[in-house]
C-alpha cells in the first residue's frame, strides 16, 4: 500500500470510529440510573443527529459526502460499512432510552461498525508491516 492509501485508511478508520464512539456514549449515558425526562430528550436528539449523519453518509459512501467516484478504500470499506450501519439503524429516534429495544438497536449499528473497523485495522497493520 502507498502512504496516501494508509492516510486515507486512517481517515476512514477515524470516521467510522467517531460514529461508533458517539453511539457508545449514547448507550452508556442511557444505561445510567436516574435518567430524567430532559436527559431522555437529549439522548433522543443525539440519536436523531447520529442516525441522520449515518444515513446521509450512506447516500454516497464517500468520506467527503459528495457524489464523486469513491476511492478503492471507500468502495471496499467505508461505503459498505456505512451502508450496513444505516440499514441496521431500525431504532426509532423517539424510542425510550431506558428500553431494551434502545440498547439492542444501538448495539446492532455498533456491531456493523465494529466489524468494518476490525477488517480495516487489520489492513492498516499489514500495510504498515506491524
Amino acid at each position: 500500500m502507498h502512504t496516501v492509501d494508509i492516510i486515507e485508511a486512517l481517515a476512514i478508520e477515524r470516521a467510522l470510529q467517531a460514529f461508533h464512539d458517539e453511539l457508545e456514549s449514547i448507550a452508556d449515558t442511557s444505561a445510567r440510573p436516574g435518567i430524567t425526562r430532559d436527559d431522555a430528550t437529549s439522548l433522543q436528539e443525539r440519536l436523531r443527529l447520529t442516525k441522520g449523519a449515518i444515513k446521509q453518509a450512506a447516500k454516497h459512501g464517500t468520506l467527503s459526502g459528495s457524489r464523486q467516484e469513491p476511492t478503492e478504500l471507500e468502495r471496499c470499506f467505508y461505503g459498505p460499512a456505512i451502508r450496513s450501519a444505516s440499514a441496521s439503524f431500525r431504532l426509532r429516534v423517539d424510542a425510550n432510552p431506558k428500553s431494551s429495544e434502545w440498547q439492542r438497536g444501538i448495539d446492532d449499528v455498533q456491531s456493523e461498525l465494529s466489524y468494518a473497523l476490525h477488517g480495516l485495522r487489520k489492513l492498516i497493520q499489514e500495510a504498515q508491516g506491524t
